[in-house]
This record gives C-alpha cells, structure tokens and sequence, in this order.
C-alpha cells in the first residue's frame, strides 16, 4: 500500500455535512476517515470501530446510526475512495514517468559513449597495484563503454522512533489494571492517550516504584469506582516523589541523667525528684537516722 502521509479535508463541505453532530460524534467521525484514509477501509466489527472511535461500547451505541450515515453498506465512503484513487493514480503517474525519463537519459549516454568508442584500442591489462610482487589486489577494469558508474539513490530517511517508549506503555497497562479499568478494545475513552501521560513522568525522572506506589495508595482512599484517566494518580504520585527526596532525619542521642546521693541517705534526681528527697529526709529523720 502506498504512503499517504496527508489527507485532503474540506472544511466548507465538512462543516455543511457535520453541522448537526455534537463534540463527541464529531470527533469518532473524524477518527473513522482517518483509518480510512490510512488504511483503505473500516472493519464491520462494532468492537473495533469504537475503539478506533475512542468510545465506549454504550457510547458507540448511541452515536453510531448517526455516523453511519455518512457511509454506505459495508462501512465504504465514496468521496473518500475517489480522493485514494485520484492520488494513487497521481502518484503512479509521476512514477512512471520518472522511470520514462531515466530511461530516455541512460540510453543517449550509451549512444554517445558507444560513438566515441569506435576504432579506439583494446583496453590493456592493467598491472597489479605494488608492482605484482606479492599483492593479489588489482585495479578494477574500468566499463569498455567508458560509462559512469549510476550514482547511488539517496537513501530514505530513517522512520522516526516512537516517542512513547515500551517501558511507558508496560507502566501504563500496570497503572489501568491497578484503577481496574480494561485494556485494548475495552480501555475507556478518558484512558486513551495514558501511555502519552506515563512518558512526560518518566521523562521528569519519575521512577517506576515510585509512581506504582503513588497509584496504589491514591486507589486506596478513592470508594467511588475507577478514576477516568490515569492524571487522577499525579497528585498522590507527587506527593510520593517529594516524600521520597526528603532528607533523613538525623537521629541524636541524648546524655544519660546522673543521680546524686545526699548525706543523709534520701536520693534526687535532677529538680523533679525535689519532693521525693524532702520526705525520704523526714522518714529518716523519724526512724532515728537525723
């Protein structure tokens, strides 16, 4: 399939088409053509168009027989398929005639260098490189036509890398089973885009462990069902993060209390022992010890 790296949108015809459709079927609208766009056609699974929709199951349910309007039986858009066929046969169009023109070109060089090359001398051998003692590497003959070598095709530019690493989306699908929301065709609409969310933290620095035990604990005082997207961890994620870069506290040992006796046999201890003292004075002094 050819590379359809941008699609044609009319905005006058689009917005005369799409003026009854609220945000949300504009939106699923909108993502349908451009699966369409890119891949040539829609699946008849209603599974998978929600999905592709980013909607629910219920949500999809009620907005499909609007969108389905646009589209004939079997999930087919004309206006679409003919704007593939006119730029497929655009594009093949400009390939062969590119073909044609090299072609054209290498043939007028073969003629003339084939001219030019009439009642010249036999090419000689040409003499190993050093001399022939002992190197076996030999200059390469060059073409009899004399022709240039064909320049080497510019090589295509590299496919991007993905901007979402796979550690961001292994952490995102740990992060929906913890909120206990689905995965793949059932992931909520407000969980599409989590992985995106997840990468921006990892990028901050944010550690695996840390973000998993903010998750946990933030689900642990939440008793009203699931969050509706992964953004209802960062506080409790955040708080987990500043908690973890405090300094640990400096543990100081105190000096042991010394307890002084007096002469007369009572004991203190510091000033509040200071009525402790004074009546074990008088019992001594009571027993005939004063």
């Amino acid at each position: 399939m050819m590379a359809r790296p941008w699609m044609p949108l009319y905005i006058a015809d689009y917005r005369a088409d799409t003026s009854h459709l609220d945000a949300a079927e504009h939106g699923a609208y909108l993502l349908l053509i451009m699966h369409y766009w890119t891949t040539g056609g829609l699946p008849g699974d209603d599974r998978q168009l929600a999905r592709i929709a980013c909607m629910t199951a219920a949500e999809w349910r009620r907005a499909r027989l609007t969108i389905a309007a646009f589209f004939d039986p079997g999930w087919r858009h004309k206006r679409i398929d003919r704007e593939l066929a006119r730029v497929d046969e655009t594009s093949s169009k400009y390939a062969e005639r590119a073909k044609k023109a090299a072609s054209k070109r290498w043939s007028k060089q073969d003629d003339k260098h084939a001219s030019s090359m009439l009642g010249a001398p036999e090419p000689q051998p040409h003499p190993e490189k050093n001399g022939g003692d002992g190197g076996d590497a030999q200059a390469r003959d060059p073409d009899p036509l004399g022709r240039p070598e064909p320049a080497q095709e510019p090589a295509l530019p590299a496919q991007p890398a993905s901007l979402i690493t796979p550690e961001a989306h292994a952490l995102a699908d740990e992060l929906a089973a913890i909120a206990g929301v689905g995965a793949g065709p059932d992931t909520p609409p407000g969980w599409c885009g989590a992985a995106h969310r997840v990468q921006a933290w990892l990028s901050r620095g944010w550690t695996r462990d840390a973000v998993l035990i903010g998750a946990r604990a933030s689900m642990a005082r939440k008793r009203d069902g699931p969050p509706g997207g992964v953004g209802y961890f960062e506080p409790a994620i955040a708080r987990e993060i500043a908690a973890q870069a405090k300094p640990i506290p400096e543990v100081v040992t105190l000096p042991a209390k010394t307890i002084h006796g007096d002469p007369h046999g009572s004991y203190r201890q510091g000033r509040g022992d200071g009525f402790a003292a004074i009546a074990a004075h008088y019992a001594a002094r009571a027993t005939g010890g004063g």
